[in-house]
């Protein structure tokens, strides 16, 4: 794909990919959105400046958010996907701090691990994720984002905080 050290959105949905490789020439990217391909396999980690991400509407089973080391990372969309991890570990969570959106409905996840160390996380979907441990986010039951979570698809969720 030549020299892209500027490039800062790239598109490539809607087409059938099996797999992504973010070269080093992306480490400019704010946003991706590679959304309705046929993904099961995505290498991010030279995305260090992405703020927006967008994976949805693909047939992944893992992804890991931490291994780009990336800071600015706020909008999250894996949803419609069949993924059953986010991060791996679920204690780097810190190392995405500024995520404010997360849209993982309709996927096969059971847990994701503690996400209080989120602090900028303003929306969250879990909706259509049939064995979701609701408690294990340790997100404020009574708070906006477990509130509008569907977690369990329910419309009053445990999140466990």
């Amino acid at each position: 794909m030549g020299n892209l050290q500027n490039l800062v959105s790239l598109k490539l949905d809607g087409n059938k990919w099996t797999s992504l490789d973010a070269p080093m020439a992306w480490s400019s990217l704010v946003t991706l959105n590679a959304s309705d391909n046929q993904l099961s396999a995505v290498g991010l980690g030279w995305l260090g400046n992405l703020v927006n991400l967008d994976l949805s509407t693909n047939q992944l089973t893992t992804v890991d958010l931490s291994e780009m080391g990336t800071p600015t990372l706020s909008v999250v969309d894996l949803s419609n996907n069949d993924l059953i991890s986010v991060m791996g570990n679920t204690a780097n969570w810190p190392q995405v701090p500024n995520i404010t959106q997360l849209w993982l409905e309709s996927n096969q996840l059971t847990a994701l691990g503690d996400l209080s160390v989120l602090k900028a996380l303003q929306y969250l979907n879990l909706g259509n994720n049939p064995s979701f441990n609701c408690p294990s986010l340790n997100l404020p039951s009574d708070g906006p984002v477990c509130r509008n979570s569907n977690c369990g698809n329910s419309a009053t969720p445990d999140c466990g905080g």
